[in-house]
């Protein structure tokens, strides 16, 4: 399968996707990476080639990756390693 550019529509995608059957793993990116404990709601927004951008109790979070990406697949390794890298959620 060959990867997706990573348009507004892969975007939307990836996060319908991670709200519908990953929505703990969205809760432990906003708890982990932008210091939230108490998150009564939270939603991946968006995925741009830098960040992934969550709305998390009310408030909008960005997420900065650790290299630019362009791609659905290059999306999908680097939220599953920023997933593996929190404690808990290993």
């Amino acid at each position: 399968m060959t990867a997706d550019p990573l348009t507004d529509e892969v975007s939307k995608r990836i996060c319908n996707h991670m709200n519908r059957d990953h929505l703990d793993s969205v809760h432990a990116l906003a708890q982990y990476y932008c210091g939230l404990n108490d998150i009564k709601s939270a939603l991946m927004v968006s995925i741009s080639e830098t960040n992934i951008l969550i709305e998390a109790n009310g408030r909008q979070l960005k997420i900065p990756f650790q290299h630019q990406i362009s791609n659905s697949d290059e999306a999908h390794r680097i939220i599953v390693q920023m997933i593996r890298q929190i404690p808990e959620a290993s």
